[in-house]
């Protein structure tokens, strides 16, 4: 058994000193992908945060076929996607009075083309 795989077995087991070592041996390659999407350090801590939960939630599913640092660089980056996917308004910058004289225009225009 690996170094890695060990230390996955032992998180698995909740061994809080493994889960910590884990963290420390990869949070800082991991907060500078976080970096890469947040807008400032506070988002990137929190996504960091998130991923990480999800790290440890998902980790039984990690099946030791590739790199873990590649598995949980894709958490992260799916993790910062889906934080700003939450923070997008329904309607962002929409100008509805807009939208109305469009559709008026469209309206125009289909009764051109019935005539």
């Amino acid at each position: 058994m690996s170094v890695t795989e060990n230390l996955i077995h032992k998180c698995l087991e909740n061994d809080a000193l493994a889960q910590q070592k884990l963290y420390q041996q990869h949070s800082a390659l991991m907060y500078g992908i976080c970096m890469r999407f947040a807008k400032c350090k506070q988002e990137a801590e929190d996504i960091l945060q998130e991923g990480f939960i999800k790290v440890f939630k998902h980790l039984k599913t990690f099946r030791n076929e590739g790199n873990l640092e590649s598995w949980m660089r894709r958490i992260m980056i799916n993790t910062a996607i889906n934080f700003y996917k939450r923070k997008l308004p329904a309607f962002p910058d929409t100008d509805f009075e807009r939208m109305e004289s469009k559709r008026s225009d469209n309206n125009f225009v289909i009764s051109r083309l019935t005539h």
